[in-house]
C-alpha cells in the first residue's frame, strides 16, 4: 500500500500512529465538504493542506480580504457550492488553511 488517506475532519495523533502501525505508510488527510465548496489534501513533505483547484473554484484569502497570490502562503478559503438540492449556495469562509 502507497497511500492512506483520511477524510473529513483532521484525526488525532493517536489515529495517525495507528494508521501508521496498521498499514506501514504515514497516513494523509484530505478534506472536503459536502456542499463542494473546497477540497483539500496535506502535502506529503509537510501537514499543511493544498486547495485542489479542480474540485471547485475557491479564492483564497489574508485575514485582511486581500487575494493571495504567493505560493505557500496561508489564508482563509472562500468559495461557492452547491447544495444538495442543485441551487448555488452562497459564498462562505470554509476554514482557514
Amino acid at each position: 500500500m502507497k497511500h492512506v488517506f483520511f477524510t473529513s475532519e483532521k484525526p488525532l495523533k493517536r489515529h495517525y500512529e495507528a494508521a501508521e502501525h496498521a498499514f506501514g505508510v504515514r497516513p494523509f488527510v484530505r478534506h472536503g465538504q459536502a456542499e463542494r465548496v473546497a477540497l483539500a489534501q496535506q502535502h506529503a513533505a509537510s501537514d499543511v493542506l493544498h486547495v485542489i483547484p479542480e474540485y471547485s473554484h475557491v479564492e483564497l484569502l489574508r485575514l485582511d480580504g486581500s487575494r493571495i497570490d504567493t505560493p505557500g502562503e496561508t489564508g482563509m478559503i472562500v468559495g461557492q457550492g452547491t447544495c444538495w438540492c442543485g441551487l448555488t449556495c452562497p459564498s462562505e469562509v470554509v476554514g482557514t488553511l
